[in-house]
């Protein structure tokens, strides 16, 4: 069993240390409830690459003070020049162990940064996890190669608009059924366009069904608010129902995936 958390945090009408000060708030409670692992939404920063070494060193020093897992959500970072949309993992020793960038980029990113093209599997608590940001979540072939990797669990920090809540549910929802994994998906909360709706969801059978039939199942949904969602996931029941799903793959046959149309 492991406990996990994820933040709904309101990005506007607050300056850049104003929402890191919230974010504070948020990683005590966490701490007082022996969260293993919290993950923040997309884009709750503005002007984040002048932000981006203030907010590894602060991040690094939570996740260090309070010993869990901290995934930074995504943001605007400069990497070598390039700009990129970049989430960060933490360590609780405060190190980056891992970071995934944004490798679809959604309408105006286009013109701030380049898409990214790795996808990284970091490890908590014997625990196998993926990232995918946000836009990523409309590709299936995103959450299948995570999968692949062996991800227990993906995190999808976003920023979502409330006309398209009911889609990116449903994303989510698809891409949890078919890989058998469990998806967390974080929003930000700044109502009425952004209504929070962050969503926990989780593979199950279906005790009634004569052919173990599998749903997602929400296990958490946030409100219209920021808020904290805390949840306890034991995992090796889906592990086994992703293996058993998994292994009917025929990859050679699927070689039309990579052709360009």
């Amino acid at each position: 069993m492991v406990r996990i958390a994820i933040v709904q945090l309101k990005p506007s009408e607050l300056s850049n240390d104003r929402k890191i000060e919230e974010a504070l708030n948020y990683f005590k409670e966490a701490a007082k409830l022996r969260v293993k692992i919290v993950c923040l939404p997309e884009h709750w920063l503005s002007n984040s690459m002048e932000m981006s070494d203030k907010l590894t060193e602060v991040l690094g020093n939570v996740a260090s003070t309070y010993k869990f897992y901290l995934i930074s959500g995504a943001n605007f970072e400069s990497i070598e020049g390039k700009i990129f949309i970049n989430s960060l993992v933490f360590n609780p020793k405060g190190k980056i162990i891992a970071n995934q960038t944004k490798n679809h980029l959604f309408k105006n990113e286009k013109k701030v940064a380049i898409p990214g093209n790795n996808y990284s599997i970091f490890n908590f608590d014997g625990i196998k996890a993926g990232i995918m940001i946000c836009y990523d979540a409309v590709f299936p072939e995103v959450t299948r190669i995570l999968a692949l990797k062996g991800a227990d669990i993906i995190f999808v920090p976003s920023r979502i608009r409330k006309d398209g809540i009911e889609a990116w549910h449903l994303y989510l929802r698809l891409r949890s059924l078919e890989n058998r994994v469990v998806i967390a998906g974080i929003n930000i909360a700044d109502p009425p366009r952004y209504p929070g709706g962050s969503i926990i969801i989780m593979p199950e059978k279906n005790k009634d069904s004569e052919i173990d039939v599998v749903y997602p199942k929400i296990s958490k949904l946030g409100k219209e608010r920021p808020q904290m969602i805390v949840t306890d996931l034991n995992l090796e029941s889906i592990r086994k129902m992703r293996e058993e799903r998994l292994k009917d793959r025929r990859p050679e046959i699927y070689s039309d995936l990579t052709k360009a149309y």
